[in-house]
């Protein structure tokens, strides 16, 4: 009698193992709703940034100066139909760019709020400086007597009109230009802002000067729209991104903020100094219509240092190795104390242990993620202490188990801080736990582990 129970025992001892991995693939569910949840509140955070960055004209996008002149050319062709000789008008765009171009500004940034949510938006007045020289017509294959001067036109070209907070005043030499609101056909970038130019000024070499007072939110852009581009750019954010397509020639950041400048060729940008256009074609470097397009542009980018929604969802793409953890040490201790644990006392734990994914997520957007993160894994390891004190009856084991806790969230949470380490990280923590659990178990009789103490004692007695 006493032999059949210590194998029934045994063989419920070694289904345990089996137990606990359902457990865990029962807990992914959970995990799996705290996922969408952070996906959703991401999705509720961008709105109400797009909400804040709407008004302000969005991610400022200055995509350029150049002078656009009418061109009219005759082009002869046979009509088939008849095999005359058949003319016809097309109209194009003589396209100018500057020989130098230069922006330089302070950016002054600050955050608005919509709710708990904000985003970080700026204030700032670019010295815009542009030098045209004389355009040698024949050299370009372009028949001077084709292009209409009278209607000759300086573009700026913006992504949004919203991000100008005044009219920018361009000059022309030193004397002020007109913006002109009549219908033109010079539509070379997203939108734009036009001034007449005279007819005898691309007569000579000449420079364009003025100020352009912007505002924006989380990034601008600026094209190399010129034979040389430089671009001076400074302000007091302190975890500014280097984006686009050209390297920054220096940039100092600090506490304090950071200082860059770009100097861009036309020939690293792709860009002529003039060419023949049709009416509908934009430059092509500048019809940015996602971010992949521009590539073709200097990108500043005003990011926050932490995204907290980031790191929860990249926490929970680690969780089930941090639930197996404990769940490991749950089952040590029960095979040195020979106490009997309950699935569902192992089922409470991980609960708990998936619950301070939510906690991080719902205080994180309050508080900050590394002292959410903080208190919710203290909180969650001083709840696991006192219950696997009370089922293993004794504080020791629940010190082992609160310890290899708080262990794990430490090794998470430099994971989470040291992304292009983390499946090194990861791996080495996956081998030290293996081995920590050969060592520590090198000297148990497994065959002989899964009787209870009690069962011990009997076992040594004789049956009578």
């Amino acid at each position: 009698m006493l032999n059949s129970t210590k194998n029934a025992i045994r063989g419920a001892f070694w289904t345990k193992p089996f137990i606990v991995l359902v457990l865990l693939l029962l807990l992914l569910i959970p995990l799996s709703f705290i996922d969408n949840l952070t996906y959703s509140r991401s999705e509720t955070k961008q709105l109400a940034q797009d909400s804040i960055l709407t008004p302000v004209g969005g991610e400022l996008q200055i995509q350029g100066l150049a002078i656009v002149v009418p061109y009219a050319e005759i082009i002869e062709a046979i009509d088939k139909s008849n095999n005359e000789l058949v003319k016809r008008r097309v109209e194009k765009n003589f396209i100018i760019v500057p020989k130098n171009y230069s922006l330089a500004a302070e950016i002054d940034p600050t955050y608005l709020k919509r709710g708990i949510f904000r985003v970080p938006i700026y204030n700032g007045d670019f010295a815009l400086k542009a030098d045209f020289e004389a355009i040698n017509y024949t050299e370009l294959g372009v028949d001077p007597a084709r292009l209409n001067f009278d209607e000759a036109v300086l573009v700026l070209g913006v992504g949004n009109q919203k991000s100008f907070t005044a009219s920018p005043a361009l000059s022309l030499n030193g004397k002020e230009l007109k913006q002109y609101h009549g219908n033109t056909e010079a539509k070379i970038f997203d939108r734009s802002l036009i001034y007449k130019l005279p007819a005898s000024a691309l007569s000579s070499d000449f420079s364009i000067s003025g100020t352009l007072k912007i505002q924006g939110g989380e990034a601008l852009h600026l094209a190399p729209i010129a034979q040389n581009s430089r671009f001076e750019i400074s302000s007091t954010w302190a975890s500014p991104s280097f984006g686009g397509g050209f390297i920054a020639k220096s940039r100092e950041v600090s506490a304090s903020g950071f200082k860059a400048s770009w100097e861009v060729t036309g020939l690293a940008a792709g860009i002529a100094p003039a060419w023949l256009a049709d009416q509908d074609d934009r430059v092509a470097m500048t019809n940015w219509r996602s971010n992949d397009d521009r590539n073709d542009a200097v990108s500043i980018g005003f990011i926050e240092p932490v995204n907290n929604y980031s790191l929860i969802k990249r926490c929970t793409d680690y969780a089930l190795l941090f639930l197996a953890v404990p769940f490991l040490a749950i089952f040590l201790c029960e095979v040195y104390t020979h106490e009997r644990i309950h699935p569902i006392q192992y089922l409470l734990i991980g609960l708990e242990d998936v619950v301070f994914y939510l906690l991080v997520l719902s205080l994180s957007e309050h508080i900050g993620f590394a002292i959410s993160y903080a208190i919710s894994a203290i909180a969650v390891s001083a709840i696991v202490f006192f219950y696997a004190s009370a089922i293993f009856k004794g504080a020791r084991w629940g010190i082992f188990i609160t310890c290899v806790q708080l262990v794990s969230y430490a090794i998470l949470y430099v994971i989470l801080n040291s992304e292009d380490y983390a499946l090194l990280m990861g791996s080495l923590m996956i081998f030290a736990v293996i081995s920590l659990v050969m060592y520590f178990t090198r000297k148990l009789d497994w065959y002989d582990t899964a009787i209870p103490s009690g069962e011990k004692k009997q076992e040594q007695e004789p049956e009578i």
